[in-house]
């Protein structure tokens, strides 16, 4: 027997697209400037308000100049597919202009879900910020 949906906002279960927990608050993304660097730091989880976030923050740092874009994900905790296909367009577009987009310190969470997408066969995944700023 299937609840209607009155049924389940009573029991506490008024989610039938599943989406409860999916979707967050706007995500915090830190940014710093190293030289001819920037490292961006988000937080939390890249569901479907994260991405768009981040991927508005990605293009603003690529047209006020910045080629050498260190992304550290030590504090991610979801990549949605949306987020991971916004970052192979944005490793392509990054590419194009003759930059270099590197990722760093993923979470054990966020590295499997880069190796799941085959991510990790276009962008470069550093264990350490270090290392990613020595070969972005």
């Amino acid at each position: 027997m299937t609840d209607t949906l009155e049924q389940m906002q009573l029991n506490g279960r008024a989610d039938p697209a599943g989406l409860r927990g999916l979707i967050t608050s706007p995500a915090k993304i830190g940014v710093e400037r190293l030289g001819k660097a920037v490292v961006l730091k988000p937080e939390d989880r890249l569901d479907l308000i994260g991405y768009a976030q981040l991927e508005e923050c990605l293009y603003e740092q690529a047209e006020l100049g910045a080629s050498r874009i260190v992304l550290d994900l030590s504090e991610v905790t979801l990549l949605s597919s949306a987020c991971m296909a916004s970052l192979m367009r944005f490793w392509a577009d990054l590419q194009g202009r003759g930059g270099s987009l590197v990722i760093a310190r993923p979470t054990h969470l966020a590295m499997a879900y880069i190796q799941a997408c085959s991510l990790d066969d276009l962008i470069a995944v550093c264990s350490t910020r270090e290392q990613a700023l020595a070969s972005v």
